[in-house]
């Protein structure tokens, strides 16, 4: 039996650093040199999505001191945030991966990924800026769900990396973009 390339093989105590990295920065900067891009990214992904969870332990107290404000302008603003946020990410989703090597394909990879999740989490990022404008915890909660959602549709999930493989062969491709993420990292990087 071949061993499936695209297996989920993410450590938690790795997760972990990625999201509390400050008093192990050496020890997480080696970690990611010594795997593929797409264990690096599965961690990181996992990582974000602790990570907008964790916000609710911290926004949960806060919100209920602070004293309620009148900002009806509010719903409108992140309204169209959120919806500039979903149409900047399908836009960097559909741009093409760079093919001229196996490296700056999983560059590209790498690149691609980082920018949809960081239009993703910016749902509840500004739900979160919200709610010490208005002094109610709503906008996050609206905006952490769509997130996440938004998050794991985009995430480094078999399905999701095969769908783009097919549509790089149809197109024409001539590397492997599984061959490029899950290759071991070149000496030196």
């Amino acid at each position: 039996m071949t061993d499936d390339p695209l297996r989920w093989r993410v450590s938690p105590a790795h997760t972990l650093l990625t999201i509390v990295p400050f008093p192990f920065l050496k020890l997480a900067k080696r970690r990611r040199l010594q795997v593929s891009v797409l264990q690096n990214v599965r961690e990181f992904h996992l990582s974000m999505a602790l990570e907008l969870v964790a916000f609710l332990a911290v926004l949960v107290p806060i919100a209920r001191n602070l004293p309620p404000k009148d900002a009806t302008w509010i719903p409108a603003a992140l309204a169209g945030v959120w919806i500039y946020s979903v149409l900047a990410g399908r836009w960097f989703a559909r741009r093409p991966l760079a093919d001229d090597s196996a490296v700056h394909l999983a560059a590209a990879y790498r690149t691609a990924y980082f920018l949809q999740a960081a239009f993703a989490t910016s749902l509840a990022l500004w739900g979160f800026v919200a709610v010490f404008i208005i002094g109610r915890l709503w906008p996050y909660l609206v905006g952490m769900p769509a997130a996440e959602a938004w998050l794991w549709a985009v995430g480094p999930t078999t399905a999701n990396i095969e769908r783009v493989e097919r549509g790089r062969r149809e197109a024409g491709s001539r590397n492997s973009l599984i061959d490029a993420i899950t290759a071991p990292p070149a000496p030196g990087m």
